[in-house]
């Protein structure tokens, strides 16, 4: 009983870390379209980043504290850590997506506001695909690979919006190479909150395939 009571705390814990990375992401999405629109309310969105991916961090280390506590089978608890510490990057780089916009303010043309706002809804959609996945890997159901190949897809979604933007800005030359290059680090700093995504999928995946060949 004591074993049990144990494991579901630990599930509660993971569960708060994701429900908190959610809301960063969805913070980053809300950040992204409120500087295309030009609302100074961004500024405050990314605090509020910061606020979540504090709080995440905190939630991840009790959970780690508990798990090495004992909790899981030792197979379990690495592949577990390793999955709650890619999860936490997602966080990571929604953060820095918001220090760098914050901090540089780049100048980005109107041309390619709307492709930021589809790459954020694209990425919002993308971790929610992933968030069941965790609960069910959890919970003992492997059978996910469909649904990581549609994370997978939606990563490649957002790297060709990224791609097609940066070119089109590469192009112009009414923008000067400075500002170009300004534009380059915004979406490599926008894409790799999706790129992450992708990565928690991945692990996912491998945890599926070796419990299933055990």
């Amino acid at each position: 009983m004591f074993g049990k009571k144990k494991h579901q705390q630990i599930l509660a814990l993971f569960e708060e870390h994701t429900v908190l990375v959610r809301h960063a992401v969805n913070k980053y999405e809300q950040l992204l379209v409120d500087y295309v629109s030009g609302d100074r309310t961004f500024k405050k969105d990314a605090l509020k980043i910061h606020e979540l991916e504090s709080k995440a961090d905190k939630v991840r280390f009790n959970v780690e504290y508990e798990m090495y506590k004992g909790a899981f089978l030792p197979t379990q608890r690495e592949d577990y850590i390793l999955v709650l510490e890619t999860l936490d990057r997602v966080a990571n780089k929604a953060e820095e997506c918001g220090d760098f916009i914050t901090l540089v303010q780049p100048p980005l043309p109107e041309m390619v506001a709307d492709d930021i706002r589809t790459i954020a809804r694209e990425t919002v959609e993308q971790f929610q695909r992933l968030e069941p996945l965790l609960n069910r890997v959890l919970g003992g159901d492997y059978d996910i690979r469909h649904e990581v190949k549609e994370i997978g897809r939606a990563e490649s979604r957002v790297d060709k919006l990224q791609f097609d933007a940066v070119h089109r800005i590469y192009e112009s030359e009414d923008i000067s190479k400075l500002d170009k290059l300004l534009c380059l680090m915004t979406f490599n700093a926008i894409g790799a909150v999706s790129d992450r995504i992708e990565n928690v999928g991945d692990k996912l995946s491998l945890i599926a395939i070796k419990r299933k060949l055990a």
